[in-house]
């Protein structure tokens, strides 16, 4: 008993402690009222105070005094707010006090939460900053042509909006209308020119948007989300769409963008995965950067005339494209415009294109071979890498520069005509063109880069044009003009065994790379050196003989290779037991001095190299 008579003290102490806190904590909620309101009045059901109100009618700025509207204390479903208090204009419902905001007059302290319609006085300029934020019951409200601005979040989440006007708005900020999700219908006034980022984002309902004549911007994300939206009107005075402006409209099929618009962000219609067509404004002379990235749906789009401008990755990813007209006007392509457009399969060139950039076409699985432009004189770095489908090409007189790994993956390719104008083939030009028999290499090249022609698991010889003054072939074999460097042996070369001529000083780096023919190799006593990778996966490789010293190398020239022996000649001096990697032993029978007949461990091999 003694133990209950204690247990029911503590309890009472304890209820008492908690009634002390609640009303502590209601004082706490007064004083911070009180705080946030420090300026306010009270008139009816109505908290407000004096503001300086500020506010925007194009390009000029206002600043004006009047009341603000704080707090609706009573309990209506249809609220008239009161066009005066304390004989003062009701310039602007909501918003902030010195540095503090009130969010939702109806609701922030629970004073009503089922307010379904309100009247905004004629005088009101401003919508503050989550004046009506998250009031889950309002249908409808009732907007002047003297409503200037909304500010941020102003009606966020009013769940069950269906309609608004805003007939005199000039400026609507972030988030103002965002995650309305039964918004159906805006109407916009004549005077919108300001659409900031996230201001219809999330609006599921809305259907139809027509922007009006004057709005010059469109901010980032502003309708993102927006997936019942099928038509969308663009005025002609529009400049800019900025990231990812309508990402997500799913029932979004066409739409035309107007020649005034100077600058669209990459992803702009990203995820509008139904939007197959786009029309371009006749005029329309600049297609800016990433314009049109990642929309794998688009089918139809019809570059007018007058472009004379298509930006980086403006086409990117746009894998339901399958033939497309590049514009008279157009002089160069630039750098990942068609990039990984999986599904184009014809591509006609303007007449005027003197440069396709780099990676322009690079991925485009089924282009089936080009016809370039006359008047082409570069084409840059992987320009047409992985082209599969491409099996011929005339390349143009005027070309001047073939890029790094241009051509390079073109599996498919058989047949290429170089022209006598180009001047250089970049590194790994033609890589891995499995499908390549044979080059022909004009007078006029004086630069070929490190691997051009790598890979080419068919190719059977290079030849060089005899005027070309920097390079020479042998037997199909390509050289410098000297014939002291070996730059390529062809993969597929007749030869099983290859003597290197006497005379090479220098094997070049990837000069037998792959080269899965050749079984031995002699290498020339006036050999000095081996560059990197030189005999890099030679799977059949099984001993390289040497006719002098050990010359120098680069990195590992056998990478990948297997393991063999390699052999030098008596009187040769610096061998040690290995040389980069590799057992070596001296050739017998001993006193040969040169590659003639000779029969060593492996039997007669000398005499059978060509």
């Amino acid at each position: 008993m003694a133990q209950l008579g204690y247990l029911k003290g503590k309890a009472k102490k304890i209820i008492n402690f908690l009634n002390d806190a609640i009303v502590i904590t209601s004082f706490i909620y007064i004083y911070f009222l009180a705080g946030s309101l420090a300026f306010a009045e009270t008139q009816s059901n109505w908290v407000f105070s004096t503001e300086w109100i500020s506010y925007q009618k194009k390009n000029s700025s206002y600043h004006e005094q009047g009341q603000q509207v704080n707090l609706y204390l009573g309990t209506n479903e249809i609220v008239q707010i009161p066009e005066t208090l304390n004989n003062k204009p009701v310039l602007r419902i909501g918003g902030s006090i010195g540095y503090s905001f009130v969010w939702n007059i109806f609701n922030r302290y629970q004073t009503n939460t089922n307010v379904r319609h309100v009247i905004v006085p004629t005088n009101t300029k401003v919508i503050g900053s989550g004046a009506f934020k998250n009031c889950s019951s309002l249908t409808n409200i009732s907007l002047s042509t003297n409503v200037l601005k909304i500010e941020e979040e102003a009606f966020s989440m009013c769940q069950n909006l269906s309609s608004v006007k805003l007939l005199g708005v000039t400026e609507i900020n972030a988030y103002a209308f965002s995650f309305c999700s039964k918004l159906k219908s805006v109407e916009f006034g004549t005077n919108l020119f300001i659409l900031n980022d996230s201001a219809f984002a999330g609006c599921l309902s809305l259907t139809n948007i027509n922007l009006p004549k004057g709005l010059g911007e469109i901010g980032i994300r502003a309708f993102s989300g927006c997936k019942s939206l099928k038509i969308i009107s663009f005025p002609d005075t529009l400049r800019i769409i900025y990231d990812s402006a309508f990402a997500g409209c799913t029932s979004l099929t066409n739409i035309t963008l107007p020649n005034s618009l100077v600058n669209m962000s990459g992803y702009a219609f990203q995820g509008c995965t139904n939007l197959t067509t786009i029309n371009l404004a006749s005029g329309l002379t600049s297609i800016g950067d990433n314009w049109f990235l990642d929309i794998g749906s688009l089918k139809n789009i019809l570059l007018p005339d007058s472009v004379s401008y298509i930006g980086s990755g403006a086409f990117a990813g746009c894998s339901g494209l399958t033939s497309f007209k590049l514009p008279d006007k157009l002089t160069k392509v630039s750098p990942d415009t068609f990039v990984s457009c999986i599904n184009i399969t014809n591509l006609i060139f303007g007449t005027n294109i003197s440069t396709i950039d780099t990676s322009a076409f690079a991925g485009c699985i089924k282009l089936n071979n080009p016809q370039l432009p006359n008047r082409l004189t570069k084409i840059g770095n992987r320009a047409f890498s992985d082209c599969r489908s491409i099996s011929s090409l005339n390349l143009p007189p005027n070309l001047v520069v073939i890029g790094d790994e241009v051509f390079s993956g073109c599996t498919n390719l058989k047949t290429i005509t170089i022209p006598d104008s180009v001047t250089t083939i970049g590194n790994s030009a033609f890589a891995n063109c499995s499908s390549l028999t044979s080059i022909l290499i004009p007078d006029s090249v004086t630069n070929i880069g490190v691997n051009a022609f790598g890979g080419c698991k068919k190719i059977t010889k290079i030849v060089v044009d005899t005027n070309n003054e920097r390079y020479a072939d042998i037997d199909g074999v390509l050289f410098d003009k000297t014939k002291k460097t070996i730059l390529h042996f062809p993969r597929n070369h007749t030869n099983t065994s290859y003597k290197i001529p006497d005379g090479v000083t220098n094997i070049a780096s990837h000069a037998f790379e792959e080269c899965t023919n050749i079984s031995n190799l002699i290498v020339p006593a006036s050999a000095t050196n081996i560059g990197g990778y030189a005999f890099n996966k030679n799977s059949n490789l099984s001993s390289v003989y040497f006719c002098g010293n050990p010359p120098a190398y680069t990195g590992d020239p056998f990478l990948g290779s297997p393991d063999f022996m390699l052999y030098y000649l008596k009187g040769s001096r610096g061998w040690g037991p290995t040389f980069a990697g590799r057992p070596t032993a001296l050739l017998r029978p001993p006193g040969i001095t040169s590659p003639g007949t000779a029969t060593g461990s492996r039997g007669t091999f000398f005499s059978t190299v060509s």
